[in-house]
């Protein structure tokens, strides 16, 4: 999951909850970390610096305990030590256990999860581009967006894929994408694969691939899209 957050001078407040699924109570301990994301789509932890927007982020408590099978609220609060510029700041609050725990014939073991929280402070804006997409491997479709603006952008919506010669055309996909039953429909007009756009952050100033697997993909194609990227609405087809 991820928390979206906005802020003003004066601060700004923020929620989500923690499940423990399992079968054992915890204490977890909590942290927060800067992170960013590689070349490889990997994502980076980094130690705050003083200038580092995680300090700006109050948590607390610190440890806490989580029985079996219970949630918990956890509630954070942005207090801006210098003046803040219009746009997105990012940091992740880590939750790790306490303590490590075994199990028999099997080594210890922490479990940790991290949440990202985006906190916005003014009006932002989410632009981006979708310069090319592209057979990024065999059964592989890739997306190449640049993102602008002030905010990250994410890819969000359907694709669908049409062999070569068997394109039924923008408008007849998009009627298809709007209907109730829309995968079928498309798969009815001939789509080879229907599937979910990568929904993954793009950052401001960065250019980043993004591939999905995709069951039956043809060596080249026109692939028809539907949604949003960014702040804008997202419909077109582009051949590979």
């Amino acid at each position: 999951g991820q928390v979206f957050v906005p802020f003003d001078e004066g601060g700004g407040t923020g929620r989500f909850e923690l499940s423990n699924a399992s079968g054992a109570d915890m204490r977890l301990r909590t942290e927060i970390a800067e992170f960013d994301i590689g070349p490889d789509n990997d994502l980076r932890l980094r130690a705050p610096t003083a200038d580092s927007f995680s300090n700006w982020v109050v948590l607390a408590p610190l440890e806490f305990d989580l029985p079996a099978g219970a949630t918990r609220t956890v509630r954070f609060a942005i207090r801006p030590l210098s003046r803040p510029q219009r746009g997105e700041y990012r940091a992740m609050i880590m939750f790790s256990e306490a303590t490590a725990r075994s199990r028999a014939g099997a080594l210890s073991f922490k479990v940790q999860v991290g949440v990202p929280v985006y906190a916005s402070f003014g009006e932002v804006t989410r632009a981006a581009t979708l310069d090319r997409v592209y057979r990024a491997a065999p059964g592989r479709l890739g997306f190449e967006v640049t993102a602008a603006g002030d905010a990250h952008s994410r890819l969000r919506g359907r694709y669908a894929v049409f062999p070569p010669g068997a394109d039924p055309g923008q408008a007849a996909v998009a009627e298809a994408f709007r209907a109730a039953g829309a995968d079928d429909r498309l798969r009815a007009l001939g789509a080879r694969a229907v599937g979910r756009l990568p929904d993954f952050p793009v950052f401001p100033g960065e250019t980043r691939r993004l591939d999905v697997a995709v069951e039956g993909l043809p060596a080249s194609g026109v692939v028809h899209l539907s949604g949003a990227l960014g702040d804008a609405p997202l419909s077109r087809s582009v051949r590979y």
